[in-house]
This record gives structure tokens, C-alpha cells and sequence, in this order.
């Protein structure tokens, strides 16, 4: 393994979660504390949460992790049984075996999930849950004659478990259906159906059903803040539940090259790091190809005078092609991002040899062979397959907390995209968190105003901003830069940072005053959060106010002429970062807006392209304001010389 991970999600909120859970009043003292993703069933990431507060060395609880997701390798394995066992050669019980065991090493050859298991994230703990659906599924459709209602039962709530656990896995149920369809005889189908939705929402109910039921009871929405178009929770604005666009292919001939864009080395194709991986495109190379070995295989047969060929399927095989293809169409449909379809991506192992098995079997295991060793090959040139790899060091992370935060409960105001959650249980267990700005700003009217005026209500005289700060800079004493900041994402809430109560703490991977610190490399990942007291303050300048009516209706201008760039579109006006640049970034499309003195540039998250101009805020305010010419978003990998407007400035 490559050590643990520390990435940005994990900072941001994969420990808030269990943190909350425990504490039932959180729900209503806390608002976005790790920014919407703070509501999302917690129950997966519990196990890394205990094992990090009972101070689990941070190799033992990554190889935990890392055990408890090769169950989908089992699960593959158990899979590929099913579907070839010993179909390729009657009676021979150890070439069954060789093929499933092939097919297993191929699926765990996928990049995404070298990548993801033994770490903070939850979609591999997730896929053991759903390829265990799967698996129960395909031995239901064993027998020809008649499906098996009480597997198919036991399929539709480990899919519910799945499902509550984790919502993104709701790309998988259409899958589940259409594969019983397939699978199910026409006397035991409709028991089939009815079983395979009464255990997936007894399954639901069972993980997902208290989350649920104490979100709606707080917020309106028992998915807060997702699917808010249908529950119109007054806690979220209404056009929030958008496609991600990030890895979303944007015309007819990319969705059909998917398999080959998968297969280059580059970053962001469907996964956040570089992935490639080329065992789809041998997949679907394996599909065409095998037709005209399918065509000759059955002429054979014929002119022999066999009815059939036993050797060509098991039952299993045409539900596990039907919740493939489903899957793949789903995954590709959603937003195609890897982590999400990560059981499909383990899935294209027993596909592949599926695929093949009707070819002479010197053609199919050199076929499969070569492309293991092409996807082996791929993975060692690749950098790393980790989000943000870091080498064992004792534990998952040290901390250095200031005491006076450990000494009374704190009402904290939070500002930064990202909201340093991973730290909240290291300060006093009685703190409240609520954002006013980041992930989610807090709009000036609404019932969010009004539980934004109770929390500066209650938590007066011991009233804090929090968020991240420069270690060079506060470890000197100079709080100046996140003062700043501070005080312009509180301006408009008419509150002003006390400059003369500010302190900070630290986090590291490395032990902060330890060794480790000696050894040359070694200077470790640290993570500062700073915080100062807030008192009630002069609202801001007339002048200052109307600057930002202004910038916000000329964002609503652009949205309004590329509303395809910019989702969701946004409702409220923009914030102002310590520069002094005003934005408004759109989650759903990774997209910024921003305004400096007077130009207009568009940038997007990580991958580019950065600072595009779009003309002036006088020009977008203006009678003939500049046009756009739409252009779908760029996909880095290929558009590297994108702009909307016919200019741009990369970086």
C-alpha cells in the first residue's frame, strides 16, 4: 500500500459525519458545518472514525480498511463461478477455477479501486454491498425453471443497504430490475419484482430510515440537501439537484468513445487522479469479436444436429449481461464519475472473460493475458493512484489544540470552502458550527437568516470565525491575511472580526514536534485553522452594497446567456474573497465566476481552463452586452485551447 490518504474530502467532512451522528442535538446546533455533504448518511465512514479517536496506528486502520474492501474481490470471484464455473470445459473443475480466478485478478486490476481501498473514502465499502446484491442475484437465476424468491429478497435488501448507506449507488437500481426481468421465469416473475423491492426498502429503511427521519423532521427533506426540487426544503435552494458535469460526456460520439478516452493517461477522463484503465475497451473489443466466433460456434453445432450447446451459457449469464449494460448506461448518464461506478468497473472482470469464452481457449487466454499485462502495465507508469498519498507516520494525524478553545463551548462561523471538519471532535464537544460562507453561503432572508440570527443570538460573548490559515504567518503572530478574509465574508451579516483575540491550532500527518520533523523530505502536510472572536459591527458602506447589486445582476445575465455553464443557477448574491475579487462558483459544473476591478473571467475547478475573459461588468450591464458563443465546457484532455468567447488565458 501506498501509505495512507489524506485527501480534501477527508478534511472537509468524512469525519464530521460519525461526529454529528452521535451527538443528537448536532442536527439542530450545527448548519453545513462540513458543507452539504455534513447530511449524508455517516454510517460508513463510523469505522475510521472510532479507529482514529481510539488512536489506531495509521497503518493498522488503512489495512483494516483495505480488508474489509477486497470482500468485492471475493465477491467477483464468487460471481465469476456462477457465470463460468465449469461452462467452458465440462468436467473440468480446475479450468472453472483458472477462469474465475483470471477474471478476479483482471477486476482487481482496476485502477479506481487500487486506489481507493484502505483509504477515508466509503465507495469501496459500498461496492462490497452491492456486488454481494449482485452475487445473491445471479445464484437466484441458477435454474432455468424458476427463480429463487427468497434469494432474490435477500438481493434487494443488501441493494437497500447499499442504497441507504450511500445515494450514489442509486445508479444501480434500474440494473437490478431489468436483470430480474431477464432472469425471472414468467410464473415466479412477479414475485421476483415484489421481493426484490420489499427487501430493498426494508434494507433502506433499516441503514438510511433514523438519518432520514431526523433530516425531515429538521429540514423539510428526508435527503437534505439532495432531490430538493421535489421537497422544496426552504433550507436549500430548489435547483441544487443537477448531473455533475465534471466527467459527464458532452456529445453522441464521446459517449460512444468513453471505453478509449478511459484508456489514456490523463487526468480527470472519469476520475479525479489519473486512472487508465483499458480493460472496457478489450471489453467491448472482446463483444465484436466475438460474433463471428458465436456465428461459426453455432453453425458447428448445427450441421453436428445438436439442439444446443451447454458449453455457450448458465442461466446467470443473460441477467449479468442485462445488469451490465444497465449499469453502464446509468453510470455513463449520472455523471460517469469512476468513484460511483467503481462495481461496474470490478464487474469488467468477469465480463471480459465472459466475453471470451467461446473463443478457442489459446485465443482467449492469450487475449486476456495481454490485457492484463497492458493494464499492469499502465498501473506502475502511473504517478500514483492514491488522492493524496501520504507515508505511514503512527497515526492518521497528530493535532496541537489551542487550549483555550478546549476550555468553554464556542459558537463558531464558518467561511472556508473547505470546512476543516476533521478537527471539530478535537475541540470542546458542547461548540456549534455554522457556515455563512464556502461550500454554501447563508442568504440574507429566509429561514436560514433567521436560524443564522439565533445561533449569533446564542452563542453572543463566545462568538468565533474559524477556517484556514498560513502557518508561517500565525505561528509569527500575524493574523492579518485571515482577518481580512474573515471580515469579508461577515460584512454583509454585520459582524466584525476582534482583532486582538485571535489564536490558532494545528494538525499534521507527521508528529508536530516529534522527530520525524529532523529527517530531510520530512517537513510534513500540516493543516492550521485559526480562530478570532466576532462581535456585532456597522453594516457595510452603501456604496459597497449597491457594487455587489450590480455584479450580481450581471451574473445573472451570463447565466442567462450560457445557462448550460453555469449550474445551479445562482439565487443569491456573490461573496468577495480577501482580494477583493468578487465570485460565485456553480457546483454542478465546476465553473467561477469572478469580477476584479471591473473584468469578468471564468475559470474551472482544477483541470482549467483558467481566467477566460468575458467582457466587462459595464458591457454586461450595458444594452449590447457580448456574446457568448456556448461552447460545451472544455474536457481538458483534448480542448486545451478552449474559450467561450473566442479569446482565453490558460495557465
Amino acid at each position: 500500500m501506498e501509505g495512507k490518504d489524506f485527501s480534501w474530502d477527508f478534511v472537509n467532512y468524512h469525519l464530521y459525519g460519525p461526529f454529528a451522528v452521535f451527538d443528537p442535538l448536532r442536527l439542530k446546533h450545527d448548519f453545513m458545518a462540513a458543507g452539504p455533504q455534513a447530511y449524508l448518511n455517516p454510517v460508513l465512514h463510523i469505522p475510521l472514525y472510532w479507529m482514529i479517536q481510539y488512536g489506531w496506528p495509521d497503518w493498522l486502520a488503512s489495512s483494516s480498511l483495505a480488508a474489509l474492501h477486497s470482500l468485492s474481490i471475493w465477491c467477483i470471484y464468487a460471481i465469476s463461478s456462477l457465470l463460468i464455473g465449469n461452462a467452458n470445459v465440462p468436467g473440468d473443475r480446475r479450468a472453472g477455477l483458472a477462469w474465475a480466478v483470471l477474471a478476479s485478478t483482471t477486476a482487481l486490476a482496476a485502477p479506481v479501486f487500487l486506489g481507493l481501498a484502505g483509504s477515508s473514502f466509503t465507495d469501496p465499502s459500498g461496492a462490497v454491498l452491492v456486488l454481494a446484491s449482485v452475487m445473491t442475484l445471479l445464484k437466484a437465476f441458477r435454474h432455468d425453471d424458476t427463480a429463487n424468491v427468497r434469494l432474490v429478497l435477500i438481493s434487494g435488501f443488501l441493494f437497500g443497504l447499499a442504497l441507504g448507506a450511500k445515494l450514489t449507488h442509486l445508479i444501480y437500481a434500474p440494473a437490478f430490475f431489468i436483470s430480474t426481468l431477464v432472469g425471472a421465469s414468467r410464473r415466479s416473475l412477479v414475485r421476483a419484482l415484489a421481493a426484490l423491492s420489499l427487501g430493498c426498502v426494508a434494507g433502506l429503511i433499516l441503514i438510511g430510515g433514523y438519518h432520514a427521519a431526523n433530516l425531515y423532521r429538521e429540514f423539510g427533506n428526508p435527503f437534505f440537501p439532495l432531490f430538493n426540487q421535489y421537497f422544496q426544503s426552504p433550507f436549500y435552494g430548489l435547483d441544487a439537484a443537477r448531473t455533475h458535469t465534471r466527467f459527464l460526456p458532452d456529445s453522441a460520439f464521446e459517449y460512444l468513445i468513453r471505453p478509449l478516452r478511459m484508456a489514456q493517461p490523463f487526468t480527470g477522463v472519469y476520475y479525479e487522479r489519473k486512472a487508465p484503465d483499458v480493460r472496457l475497451l478489450a471489453l467491448c473489443v472482446a463483444i465484436i469479436a466475438s460474433v463471428p466466433f458465436l456465428f461459426f460456434r453455432r453453425q458447428a453445432i448445427s450441421s453436428r444436429g445438436q439442439k444446443s450447446d451447454q458449453n455457450l451459457a448458465t442461466p446467470a449469464v443473460a441477467p449479468f449481461w442485462a445488469f451490465f449494460g444497465a449499469s453502464y448506461g446509468c453510470w455513463l448518464v449520472s455523471g460517469a464519475n469512476g468513484r460511483y461506478g467503481l462495481c461496474l468497473l470490478l464487474l469488467v472482470g468477469p465480463a471480459l472473460v465472459l466475453a471470451v469464452r467461446n473463443w478457442p481457449k489459446l485465443v482467449a487466454t492469450t487475449f486476456v493475458g495481454v490485457v492484463l499485462v497492458a493494464q499492469v502495465f499502465l498501473l506502475f507508469t502511473t504517478d500514483n493512484l492514491r488522492w493524496n498519498p501520504i507515508p505511514w507516520s503512527g497515526r492518521w494525524f497528530y493535532k496541537n489544540i489551542d487550549t483555550q478553545e478546549l476550555e468553554k463551548p464556542h459558537g463558531y462561523l464558518l467561511f472556508d470552502s473547505n470546512s476543516s471538519s476533521f478537527l471539530f471532535p478535537s475541540l470542546h464537544p458542547g461548540s456549534a458550527y455554522f457556515a455563512v460562507q464556502g461550500q454554501y453561503s447563508a442568504p440574507e432572508i429566509g429561514p436560514v437568516r433567521e436560524r443564522l440570527d439565533r445561533f449569533i443570538s446564542t452563542w453572543d460573548g463566545n462568538l468565533r470565525v474559524l477556517g484556514s490559515a498560513n502557518l508561517a504567518q500565525v505561528t509569527s503572530g500575524d493574523f492579518s491575511s485571515f482577518i481580512l478574509g474573515a471580515n469579508r465574508a461577515l460584512q454583509f451579516q454585520g459582524l466584525v472580526v476582534r482583532t486582538d483575540d485571535c489564536r490558532y491550532s494545528q494538525a499534521s500527518v507527521w508528529p508536530i514536534d516529534g522527530p520525524a520533523r529532523a529527517q530531510v523530505g520530512r517537513t510534513g502536510v500540516d493543516f492550521v485553522i485559526a480562530t478570532c472572536g466576532v462581535v456585532r459591527g456597522s453594516k457595510p458602506s452603501a456604496e459597497l452594497t449597491a457594487r455587489r447589486a450590480r455584479i450580481h445582476q450581471a451574473f445573472g445575465r451570463i447565466q442567462a446567456a450560457c445557462p448550460s455553464w453555469f449550474s445551479p443557477a445562482a439565487t443569491e448574491p456573490p461573496v468577495q474573497r480577501a482580494s477583493q475579487t468578487w465570485f460565485h462558483h456553480y457546483a454542478a459544473t465546476d465553473v467561477t465566476l469572478a469580477v476584479g476591478k471591473d473584468a469578468v473571467f471564468l475559470s474551472r475547478y482544477e483541470f482549467g481552463p483558467f481566467d477566460v475573459p468575458l467582457g466587462t461588468l459595464d458591457q454586461w450591464l450595458g444594452s449590447s452586452p457580448p456574446a457568448l458563443r456556448c461552447a460545451p465546457l472544455p474536457r481538458h484532455y483534448i480542448d486545451a485551447g478552449w474559450s467561450g468567447s473566442g479569446s482565453s488565458r490558460s495557465r
